[in-house]
């Protein structure tokens, strides 16, 4: 045994280190806890890690099959458990949300599966089958099997909130909760966390109780009471195609098979997602929530500005879908019809609203919900670029002029940007945004480059001079004696450069292009790698080995879509390394390849939509975090920027890999690829093809 004191784990790293894992309870194979004491953690030492096979899984799976169905099983062979018995438990699942579940222990595989359909039948019997199900017998055609080995058992002695909430892994820890009678249980796989949506301890143990009927909504805070935290190994059935080890409730994406092609398909399957959330008058469902059902009624139009970009990209990878094409219009067509056209009264105004013309030319920018906003110009700027250079069409050229107008207006004499075009009584006049100062000074480069002139670019030497220091500034506001990654600054401090960082390296990334400028290609890269040694958890210090590629937020929140604004950023650092730094070009591009293995987690597919009754609607989508499975149109935007920049940077890279360059399709999109050839001729709206062979889902209108 080994023996640890809790207290000591506030002060040591979060990280790939055995004793880092030990005492935060991270990721462990060859250590088993057993228990968790008010001041101590307990674990076994184990010879050799315990395994659950798929085939031997597959076995399991089919027997219970059978067992539900009410047919006889032979006798199985003596399977031998490592520690002399097996704990299994089941789950019963249709599509969406768990339909029964079961826990069972038994000396032999056999009597554990037994016991496991004796208590599932009961179990459906009583809670499914009462609300006009047929019984399980029946019942079970249409449902699927997802068994787990349990390979881990530790009783809880602190039952405090904030001990709890510091101590559960959200997917990965499941429960098992018994009252002091032993008359009421509860269980629930960690898997769930991911399935329902679950972010916090209180309300995953919440929902374990009330999975087993149990009479008070938190038993397990009467210290007589019995609590185990429970980690599995976890498969599931996929109906029709076999059975899939499951992760955190999704399947794995190892490293080793993040290729271009991957990428690539990723990019696809992501602007799919935009054309099936694209409603006919070119507004894009906000965000949805799937694990319920619901919609969203609110709207931001600088984010949906982002779906012609998206769009536009998607189509440049295949210029035989004309849907992309039509999409990104139409979505353009949407942010249109807010425009509104003023005077320019010149630059380096600060953007004034009560200023009048002197230059007789004029501007434009966009008015939703009583707000003018600089980043929906800029946004949608970058968006009707892509479009025009992609299709060599100059219908947008003198808008794109007047835009930029309005961008120059709102910068001010030190090289900061003005956020709000508003009157001074407006609620958002004078209000800060640090995520718009570099997203205007990527619009005017990409100006630059359309209409071949620098003047766009004239006052962008003192943007970079302005926050040059501005950076150095708050990063200098670090703690590097502080545990990593969560102390290292205060959340203000942490919110100004994370949110100031991955566009302003997307800036410089341009502007270098443009110019050459070497002290701008540096600061790019400075930030590029401060975001990467900061925040990251790359692959020699994630303490799962899911996390790889995702970037530390805060406290209690897994790795999240945030992930993706940051390698936007080191994504563009991959391309200024390989024209500026070639020497440092390996590093970013091999970084931002982690996140590309994490954004191929994170976007929704057959194997991850099986836990939701309309797996249409996200499928393709990003999901906000691990644990958490809403889709919102940035959430999608930027992972698929940050795949695209990657990829580009990629296949300019002379020394990548040829097994990066070269490799296949993940092996869920390889088999998308086969259905979608299979359903050839088979088309949804705007002549999509069907990517999976169920119905199309019909939108409602959106409002906001």
């Amino acid at each position: 045994a080994l023996v640890l004191h809790s207290k000591a784990a506030g002060s040591v790293d979060r990280g790939a280190r055995v004793l880092a894992r030990l005492y935060h309870h991270d990721h462990l194979e060859r250590f088993r806890l057993t228990r968790v004491g008010k001041e101590l953690l307990t674990y076994q030492v184990l010879e050799r890690p315990i395994a659950f096979p798929t085939q031997l899984a597959n076995i399991g799976i089919q027997v219970l099959r059978a067992r539900l169905q009410g047919a006889r099983v032979a006798r199985l062979p003596p399977f031998r458990s490592e520690e002399g018995a097996w704990t299994l438990a089941v789950v019963l699942r249709g599509q969406g949300k768990e339909v029964a579940t079961a826990f069972a222990r038994a000396k032999t595989f056999a009597g554990a599966l037994e016991e496991l359909a004796t208590d599932l039948e009961r179990v459906h019997r009583r809670n499914v089958e009462i609300e006009g199900f047929p019984p399980l017998e029946k019942h079970i055609e249409d449902l699927s099997i997802e068994i787990h080995r349990v390979v881990e058992r530790a009783y809880i002695e602190p039952r405090g909130e904030g001990f709890l909430e510091t101590f559960w892994e959200m997917g990965i820890d499941g429960a098992y909760m018994m009252t002091e009678s032993m008359k009421e249980r509860g269980f629930l796989p960690g898997a769930t966390a991911y399935t329902r949506a679950i972010r916090e301890a209180d309300r995953f143990l919440r929902h374990t109780a009330s999975e087993g009927g149990m009479s008070e909504t938190r038993p397990w805070r009467d210290p007589a009471a019995w609590l185990e935290s429970v980690r599995t190994i976890h498969h599931r059935e996929v109906p029709g195609k076999g059975i899939q080890r499951l992760y955190r409730g999704v399947p794995a994406v190892p490293l080793a098979l993040t290729s271009v092609a991957a990428v690539r398909q990723g990019i696809l399957d992501a602007g799919d997602w935009w054309l099936r959330n694209l409603a006919p008058s070119g507004q894009t469902i906000y965000k949805f929530w799937p694990a319920e059902n619901r919609y969203s009624n609110e709207y931001n139009l600088v984010r949906h500005t982002l779906a012609t970009w998206n769009l536009v990209q998607a189509w440049e990878l295949d210029k035989e879908r004309a849907d992309y094409l039509e999409g990104a219009k139409r979505a353009l067509a949407f942010t249109e019809a807010h425009r509104v056209r003023e005077p320019f009264p010149g630059a380096l105004l600060g953007g004034d609203a009560s200023l009048g013309s002197n230059t007789g030319e004029q501007m434009t920018f966009y008015s939703f919900n009583d707000n003018q906003k600089l980043g929906t110009v800029v946004v949608n700027l970058l968006g009707m670029v892509a479009l025009a250079r992609a299709t060599d069409d100059h219908q947008w050229d003198e808008q794109m002029k007047e835009m930029g107008r309005f961008v120059l207006f709102m910068q001010e004499e030190a090289g900061t940007f003005q956020a709000y075009h508003v009157p001074k009584d407006h609620p958002y006049h004078g209000q800060k945004n640090d995520i718009v100062p570099g997203e205007a000074a990527l619009a005017l480069v990409n100006l630059a480059e359309w209409f071949d002139e620098d003047s766009w670019i004239a006052t962008l030497p003192t943007f970079f001079t302005h926050y040059e220091p501005w950076f150095r500034t708050r990063v200098a506001k670090g703690d590097p004696d502080a545990p990593w990654p969560a102390h290292n600054y205060d959340n203000g401090t942490r919110l100004d450069l994370v949110q100031f960082g991955p566009w302003t390296v997307m800036a410089a990334n341009a502007y270098h292009r443009r110019t050459g400028d070497e002290r701008v290609a540096g600061f790019g890269l400075e930030i590029a790698r401060w975001m990467i040694e900061a925040y990251m958890w790359d692959s020699e210090r994630s303490p799962f080995p899911d996390y790889v590629g995702g970037y530390f937020k805060m406290g209690g929140e897994l790795p999240a879509m945030q992930a993706f604004c940051y390698a936007e950023g080191t994504a563009a650092a991959y391309q200024l390394a390989l024209r500026a730094r070639p020497d440092e070009a390996g590093w970013f591009g091999e970084k931002t390849r982690e996140s590309m293995r994490f954004a191929l987690q994170m976007q929704f597919d057959e194997g991850q939509t099986y836990a939701f009754s309309r797996p249409l609607q996200v499928d393709g989508g990003i999901r906000y975090a691990m644990n958490e499975t809403k889709v919102r149109i940035d959430y999608v935007y930027h992972a698929q920027s940050a795949m695209v920049q990657w990829m580009e940077g990629a296949l300019s890279d002379p020394k990548l890999d040829p097994a990066i360059r070269d490799g296949g399709l993940l092996p869920g999109q390889a088999a998308r690829a086969q259905e979608a050839r299979a359903q050839e001729g088979l088309a949804g709206p705007l002549g999509m093809p069907y990517r999976v062979p169920v119905r199309f889902l019909a939108l409602p209108e959106p409002q906001g």
